[in-house]
């Protein structure tokens, strides 16, 4: 129910901060009628959606617990409790211009990383203030869920290129356990909103056929807290028909949460979330 919660949240914070920053032109009903029939003429549509599958490789490593008291160390967890290194995960992305000069943009995504294992330690494995022995079973549940909504506007617009500059937020529920008869059931749960300045580039290669690419940065430290999100994405893509496309892209993504206590909105935990991924993506967008 939280989960759900933050998305209808960020949704209708970067929408409604949108139109109160960038308000829509007026338009008389003779250029209302103009803009109909300009909707699917030039190469920016006024919306988007694009619904795929990543193919993903992924390094990840939690500490929970006090590093102060010299047991919370960084754990690998595909290494140490084995959860899979690569996934395939299932994707939705889309963007809304509004306005007449279509150079305001509202952008939204979100995307769902499950993993869990079970494995037989190897080595002792200090977490959670705690030390799992060697030879001991361990089962592991991972979840990464990514909800991104933003705003941006386009700087420079032709019927070649569109290059916008934007802020958005990143909403990251996250979700880890583990079980052991060493140690019985721990578990940590956190959510991290952080907020982005991106850019994003498009350009018209053909009718056709388009290139885009995008890039959101984040770095804050608050007392306690330090957190950092990097992301990178360049695509190519064709327009098969009136209203649906392929694409294919490759997306670069870090996000590092640290801290030691509640210095930050929805983040009370001691310890440490390094999670990072590349993907190659495949995808049908739907635009009109």
């Amino acid at each position: 129910m939280k989960k759900v919660t933050w998305i209808f949240t960020i949704m209708l914070f970067s929408f409604t901060f949108s139109q109160m920053v960038f308000a829509q032109e007026s338009e008389t009903p003779g250029e209302q009628k103009k803009e109909t029939e300009k909707k699917m003429v030039g190469p920016w549509r006024n919306f988007n959606v694009d619904l795929g599958v990543s193919l993903t490789a992924l390094n990840s490593s939690v500490q929970f617990g006090s590093s102060s008291l010299g047991v919370g160390v960084v754990v690998d967890v595909e290494d140490a409790l084995g959860l899979d290194s690569s996934d395939t995960v299932f994707f939705a992305n889309g963007y809304y211009r509004f306005s007449k000069s279509r150079r305001h943009r509202f952008d939204f995504g979100y995307a769902a990383y499950r993993r869990d294992a079970t494995k037989v330690l190897l080595n002792n494995v200090p977490i959670f203030d705690d030390t799992l022995p060697a030879g001991s079973t361990v089962s592991t549940e991972f979840n990464f869920d990514i909800i991104k909504a933003g705003y941006s506007y386009s700087l420079l617009q032709d019927d070649r290129m569109d290059l916008g500059i934007g802020a958005g937020l990143y909403v990251m529920p996250i979700e880890f356990s583990l079980t052991s008869t060493a140690i019985g059931v721990k578990q940590e749960e956190i959510t991290a909103p952080l907020p982005v300045l991106g850019l994003r580039g498009d350009f018209a290669i053909t009718k056709k056929l388009f290139l885009k690419m995008a890039w959101d940065i984040f770095y804050l430290s608050i007392g306690d807290f330090e957190g950092s999100v990097m992301s990178g994405l360049l695509a190519i893509e064709y327009n098969f028909w009136k209203n649906v496309g392929f694409g294919l892209g490759y997306n670069d993504f870090r996000v590092h949460v640290e801290a030691q206590g509640s210095d930050y909105p929805n983040v009370n935990f001691a310890g440490d979330i390094d999670f990072e991924y590349r993907a190659l993506s495949f995808y049908t967008k739907i635009f009109f």
